[in-house]
């Protein structure tokens, strides 16, 4: 019996997962896999539960999140196509759990694997293993680097940086369209709803953004980058 066709990845999609590995390779890992469409602000995983699934987005974002003592909602972490959710799910040993919370935020299509067969992929597949350690150290960065900007930096300075980065996909006219509440960006860098309304409209007023309902327009990257970088 000839083994099923291969999933494909769709055109230009970026996965740091798979950077390196062979083609016959890549097609016996995507063969595992089983693709699935989810509905927008459907939770994906919920922190606590067992990690018995990791994905890769194909589309759509979805953001990673925790709370606080006093329930405050933090996003760790924004995911876009190509990036990896339920890592905790490539561990070895068989009890480990899901750190953080992940929600769908638009409608989007993952490839999920049961732990039990990427684990043995990666025993299979040594690059597979070797791309599983750089991402852990990717992540190590960002939460170092996180860490960091929490203690060092201004709001303006988080809520510029938080934007540019969201602002590196789509496009609306002149300007780049960021598909983001204030809410959600108040949660991205730890600050007040109030906060990050009051600086929006001071950029609004600018001309450095424009606002609409659910959606920020950069107008101007560069000034913006300003406010990241001042000192």
């Amino acid at each position: 019996m000839k083994p099923a066709p291969a999933l494909e990845l769709p055109p230009g999609l970026k996965c740091p997962l798979f950077e390196g590995i062979s083609k016959p390779d890549l097609q016996s890992i995507l063969r595992e896999a089983s693709r699935r469409r989810i509905a927008a602000r459907t939770a994906l995983l919920h922190a606590g539960d067992r990690a018995e699934a990791f994905y890769i987005l194909l589309s759509g974002c979805a953001q990673i999140y925790t709370h606080t003592e006093h329930g405050q909602r933090v996003i760790m972490l924004r995911v876009e196509p190509g990036d990896v959710i339920g890592a905790a799910a490539l561990l070895p040993g068989g009890n480990h759990h899901y750190l953080f919370d992940t929600e769908v935020i638009e409608a989007s299509e993952v490839l999920e694997w049961r732990r039990g067969v990427i684990r043995s992929l990666m025993h299979k597949i040594p690059a597979l293993a070797d791309n599983v350690l750089l991402l852990a150290a990717r992540f190590a960065q960002l939460g170092f680097s996180q860490r960091i900007a929490a203690v060092s930096q201004t709001a303006e300075q988080r809520l510029a940086a938080a934007i540019l980065e969201l602002s590196q996909n789509g496009t609306s006219g002149d300007a780049t369209a960021v598909p983001v509440t204030n809410e959600q960006l108040a949660d991205m860098v730890n600050a007040s709803p109030f906060t990050v309304a009051r600086i929006l409209s001071e950029w609004n007023r600018s001309g450095i953004i424009r606002r609409r309902r659910g959606k920020i327009d950069v107008c101007s990257a560069e000034k913006l980058a300003l406010y990241q970088n001042e000192l």
